[in-house]
């Protein structure tokens, strides 16, 4: 049986139906006619007899049930994230490109689904792998079930493997297995030997570098220039942590001869200049409300260091802490 609307003229008129078959062949009976469809609709009887009928659908209850809110949900997975930035990564190949990496390698659990889930978690939540871990458990995001904390330990352990590669060193930082990831993403035909006809034996040899790096790296006295950690900074909230760093150029040659070279690089929306002798925009840099606690972190105590080294030439705010 089933409902069939019948018109007659401008009406139309709600009819329960019944086939059956006679002589081989299929034909329709009509056991009532219910009423118009236009009044049943706006008096609210239409939906009073379905409810009605529903006392003896047992399926059809649990989903009524459910949508006036009376029944508990045992378990609750959200699928959007999965569903949106799934198809991204996929479009991107980015599962191809980690796959490729680790085909000389034999894990014993998926490394590709362990960087998808703290990718994707960092994108909608952020925080430390512990904490992905636990949001993990709010989504389904196929292939992740299985795994654990020391699972995503490890897949960030092999994504920082440094390269030992002949010129794969920078300011003696070695490039890792994430960098060239990156590169291969990104297409980045300076770094990329994969793209276009061009092919570097060895993209990132020091003849290779810009001018201002080849500058620091010919130079790398601590009477021109320096690097060092401000600070190691613990997010006890997200699980986030920074170690803070301080890049300063004592050199008077570097800035009148490549201050026009510095720019942003491909991670930053763009880049605002200060002077360290304006205390007053520095106060209200400081102040800014749209800093990220660990990014925050990181310049006060680039400040605070560079106030103990700069100086006559830095007039920078006092910057206390206070343990609370």
């Amino acid at each position: 049986m089933y409902f069939r609307v019948k018109r007659t003229g401008s009406y139309a008129y709600l009819q329960i139906v019944e086939s059956f078959r006679e002589q081989g062949r299929v034909h329709q009976r009509v056991l009532s006619t219910v009423g118009r469809l236009d009044v049943l609709q706006a008096s609210g009887q239409l939906e009073t007899l379905m409810r009605s009928g529903l006392r003896f659908c047992e399926k059809l209850a649990v989903i009524d049930a459910h949508a006036a809110g009376q029944t508990e949900p045992v378990r609750v997975e959200r699928v959007g994230p999965d569903l949106v930035f799934g198809r991204l990564w996929e479009v991107l190949q980015l599962g191809t490109i980690i796959k490729r990496a680790l085909r000389s390698r034999r894990f014993e659990f998926d490394v590709e689904r362990a960087v998808y889930l703290t990718v994707l978690h960092r994108l909608f939540a952020s925080g430390s792998d512990r904490a992905a871990e636990r949001w993990r458990q709010s989504y389904r995001l196929a292939g992740t079930e299985e795994l654990g904390l020391h699972h995503l330990y490890r897949a960030m352990a092999f994504l920082g493997e440094p390269l030992e590669e002949p010129g794969a060193r920078v300011l003696n930082t070695p490039r890792c297995t994430k960098d060239k990831m990156e590169e291969e993403l990104f297409g980045r035909e300076d770094v990329d030997g994969t793209v276009g006809a061009l092919r570097h034996a060895d993209p990132m040899h020091v003849s290779r570098l810009s001018d201002p790096m080849r500058w620091l790296v010919e130079r790398d006295e601590p009477s021109r220039w320096r690097m060092e950690c401000t600070g190691f900074g613990f997010n006890l909230v997200s699980g986030n942590f920074e170690f803070a760093s301080l890049i300063v150029v004592d050199d008077e040659e570097f800035w009148p001869q490549y201050g026009g070279h510095i720019e942003a690089n491909w991670e930053s929306e763009g880049m605002r200049q200060y002077s360290t002798m304006d205390r007053a925009g520095l106060v209200n840099l400081i102040g800014d409300t749209t800093w990220s606690n660990e990014g925050l972190f990181a310049l006060l105590q680039g400040l605070r260091r560079l106030a103990e080294i700069g100086g006559p030439r830095v007039d920078l705010p006092t910057i206390e802490w206070e343990l609370v």
